[in-house]
């Protein structure tokens, strides 16, 4: 007597793109290395399997879109930018499967997969491994409650290689156990569309800034807390922050942050006096900052 059965993970799916199966097939990719895999699956059109403990695949009568049903142990996707990734479409509802805090790769090159359902009890905030999670997914929102709270290593995780960006991030996010934020919203081509962060969000376990808003035009950074910063190439290097924000942040990083021979750059951002003092002191020896900026006001 197994008792209720969970609500599935349910996804919709078009076998018609293209994939490594034929245009009437999906391919579910349940093969992330290290986890455990044993799964039901509905696939939509009246046929059921059971007993799945790795890739699982379905053809079907014709093709089309179906909306699939994922039950029992199903810890994380494995796209990694391979297998049908472009027959995703939608996550529709993340259900009561108990994920891994580890998402590596999950969504990486799933380019049609264009929305992803909020979750009530926010799974994805106990995510500790995100690196190329949604790597080229042409998402402009994600949901509200996805604060990432746990966070640690981010690395391309919402990077994509067109200009279909992010268009803004939840209120709440602060991503303060984020120490890997290397391309974390890095745009490949052309400009994002990313133009302010939380003014919840402190960076202050980071290290590693390199590339992380590059292309997207941030206009607005309250804090950030940048004190444990040690490389930055192209942070920001399309910002245009306001004056008094970005000297505030340069003051911040004088006096709290004592590394040195950082590399940071902030786009075209001007500084006030305040700000210059700070920035001089990190700049001249033995501070040696090379910092990128728009110069003083």
């Amino acid at each position: 007597m197994g008792g209720k059965e969970k609500l599935p993970l349910i996804i919709r799916v078009e076998t018609a793109k293209s994939g490594a199966t034929p245009d009437d097939t999906f391919r579910i990719p349940a093969n992330a290395p290290g986890e455990i895999y044993r799964y039901k699956v509905d696939w939509g059109d009246g046929v059921v399997t059971s007993g799945h403990t790795g890739i699982a695949e379905h053809t079907y009568l014709t093709r089309g879109i179906f909306d699939i049903k994922i039950y029992g142990r199903f810890p994380r996707f494995y796209f990694n930018e391979t297998g049908d990734r472009l027959k995703l479409l939608e996550v529709l509802d993340w259900g009561e499967i108990k994920y891994s805090t580890n998402q590596t790769s999950a969504f990486n090159g799933c380019n049609n997969l264009t929305s992803i359902a909020e979750d009530v009890k926010g799974w994805y905030n106990g995510i500790t491994e995100g690196a190329s999670m949604f790597r080229t997914v042409p998402l402009l929102a994600i949901p509200d409650n996805m604060l990432l709270t746990a966070l640690v290593s981010g690395q391309f995780m919402f990077a994509t290689n067109v200009h279909q960006g992010l268009q803004s991030l939840p209120n709440g996010m602060t991503l303060s156990n984020l120490t890997n934020g290397n391309a974390m919203f890095y745009v490949a081509s052309g400009v994002g569309n990313l133009s302010s962060l939380p003014s919840s969000m402190t960076l202050s376990n980071m290290t590693n800034g390199n590339a992380m808003f590059q292309s997207n035009p941030i206009t607005s950074a309250i804090g950030l807390n940048l004190h444990k910063i040690n490389t930055g190439t192209l942070f920001m290097n399309a910002a245009n922050l306001p004056v008094s924000q970005y000297s505030n942040i340069l003051v911040d990083i004088e006096a709290n942050n004592p590394n040195n021979g950082v590399t940071i750059v902030f786009g075209s951002s001007k500084y006030n006096a305040t700000g210059q003092v700070a920035r001089n002191i990190l700049t001249s020896a033995p501070r040696s900052w090379a910092i990128g900026d728009g110069g003083l006001e």
